[in-house]
């Protein structure tokens, strides 16, 4: 069966078995033919009426950047400040710890600050710890804050000796914690 494409002025696609309607307008209304998953864009960018009211959806986010702002958890524990942004990790560069790249995974949404999805005393537990040279140093047990502020990572060594590493000596934080000093120079140090 041809269809009447062309005769409208509209090229046919080769590619494509049929025409795609589209629907102008906030959404359609679900159809047993709809295969999409997603929701309405109300829903990702925070409705006034909604409970994510003034919070922005990380994956979905446009318009102003997030250089400046403060990075926190849930109770207000602060990680540190957005100096820089990458399709997957948000690089801190200032706080209590030097330059560190954190992963977008661990971020539950944006308004006047970034916002963690919990406690860094809970997120970040149980992941592996790489060094410098990416060696395992060891599994990362607890945190440690100062002033509100995060201060250092508790690590579980292979020997299970507990060292404590400097928000500072942390290279980023995503599937896992990596550091930017060698292994050996976190026994140095303690």
């Amino acid at each position: 069966m041809r269809s009447h494409v062309g005769l409208a002025g509209i090229k046919e696609a080769s590619s494509i078995s049929c025409l795609i309607t589209i629907w102008p307008g906030r959404s359609a209304d679900p159809s047993p033919k709809s295969f999409s998953t997603r929701p309405a864009f109300d829903w990702l960018f925070g409705s006034p009426s909604g409970a994510s009211a003034g919070r922005i959806n990380l994956a979905a986010r446009r318009g102003r950047s997030l250089v400046g702002m403060a990075v926190v958890d849930p109770e207000g524990v602060e990680i540190g400040y957005v100096s820089g942004e990458e399709p997957n990790v948000l690089v801190l560069g200032e706080g209590s710890g030097g330059r560190m790249r954190l992963g977008r995974r661990f971020l539950r949404g944006v308004a006047d600050r970034i916002t963690l999805s919990g406690p860094v005393s809970e997120i970040f537990i149980g992941l592996n710890v790489i060094d410098s040279d990416g060696e395992f140093v060891g599994t990362l047990r607890d945190t440690m804050e100062a002033d509100d502020v995060l201060d250092s990572l508790i690590i579980e060594d292979e020997q299970g000796e507990m060292v404590t590493v400097l928000l500072e000596d942390v290279r980023s934080i995503d599937e896992w914690v990596e550091l930017s000093v060698a292994g050996d120079a976190l026994y140095e140090k303690g």
